[in-house]
């Protein structure tokens, strides 16, 4: 099948199809609706472009003009729709406001058929507020509960110093990101990228004892 690489080639193959005929314009679409006759009945046809398309994405022909109709005033809406998501992209992000503070405490769980925490304490906010010093830290045994070791994470401390990227969360919460120490001492030697959220007072967690995981 011919590539259509360039917007030249694109706008040339849909020259081509309309082959002079007229169109309608629409937001991001290019559409033309026409009657024919096949055998005794009567079709109704709609070709359809988005942005750019040399080919056209809808080729459909309709046994009614209702049904045509339709299917315009469906592409329209999602015409509607692609229109204010690029709006919405164009705007500037708010600035993310948090109470992020020293001390706070935040965690994330990793592991294939087991769970395992890692935790980590923020050290340091950035003047900007984007950035957070931060340093792994430890966690108190709280006993077990069936095949996990119940963990509660502490203002405890240890190995290298690192920053993560202050970001909303998927739920609007607040979360750190970045590369921080992995299975090691808390050097930065051996790495992890991951998302850590924020832990509450008095929250513990169950990881899976390393009896029962792989």
């Amino acid at each position: 099948m011919y590539q259509l690489k360039t917007k030249q080639d694109r706008q040339q193959m849909r020259t081509q199809w309309i082959n002079g005929r007229e169109t309608v314009k629409y937001k991001d679409i290019e559409y033309i609706a026409s009657e024919t006759t096949k055998g005794e009945k009567i079709v109704y046809s709609l070709v359809l472009w988005r942005g750019s398309e040399g080919r056209p994405s809808v080729n459909y022909y309709y046994y009614s003009k209702q049904q045509r109709d339709e299917a315009i005033e469906y592409h329209k809406k999602y015409a509607d729709q692609r229109e204010a998501y690029n709006l919405e992209k164009k705007q500037p992000k708010p600035e993310l406001v948090h109470n992020l503070k020293n001390g706070d405490l935040f965690y994330t769980s990793w592991g294939y058929d087991q769970t395992n925490y890692d935790y980590l304490v923020v050290l340091e906010v950035s003047k900007t507020g984007k950035t957070a010093k931060c340093q792994m830290t430890h966690a108190l045994a709280m006993g077990t509960d069936g095949q996990c070791n119940v963990q509660e994470p502490i203002f405890c401390p240890y190995g290298d110093k690192f920053t993560m990227r202050i970001q909303e969360g998927y739920r609007g919460d607040l979360t750190l990101k970045g590369s921080y120490p992995f299975c090691a001492n808390g050097s930065m030697d051996n790495k992890r990228l991951d998302r850590f959220s924020r832990a509450k007072e008095g929250q513990q967690f169950h990881e899976t004892n390393s009896m029962f995981g792989h």
